[in-house]
């Protein structure tokens, strides 16, 4: 489910959260019988993450000593995902875009090093 992935993604860095819902940004593409059909999407707050993603994840299982360790192909994707920048556009509320903006201010806080190490949490 969308939690696990995000928890085995969340291992290399930060994923991206959605400044309205608070959720990460992760996609399990599904048929359309619902039936998830073995790819998705997960975005990261850091290139490093990303990269950091690609090396330690890749043909690594998500479940490890499992009967199905669901071994996953990670890769960078081939395009800029429609998640990333669906809160940026023009039409958004002087409010949600304030919003979206503090939300961001706040992730970027939690990567980033300050005085006394690693930025704290933003939640």
């Amino acid at each position: 489910d969308e939690e696990e992935v995000a928890q085995h993604f969340a291992k290399c860095g930060p994923l991206q959260v959605d400044p309205l819902s608070d959720q990460p940004y992760l996609k399990l593409y599904r048929d359309s019988d619902g039936k998830r059909k073995g790819d998705g999407l997960v975005v990261y707050v850091r290139r490093e993450a990303m990269e950091n993603a690609i090396v330690l994840l890749d043909e690594a299982p998500l479940r490890p000593g499992t009967k199905e360790p669901a071994v996953l192909h990670v890769e960078r994707a081939s395009k800029q995902p429609p998640m990333a920048t669906m809160r940026t556009r023009e039409d958004m509320s002087e409010t949600m875009k304030r919003a979206v903006q503090v939300r961001r201010a706040q992730q970027e806080q939690a990567v980033s090093w300050n005085e006394e190490g690693l930025g704290t949490d933003p939640g």
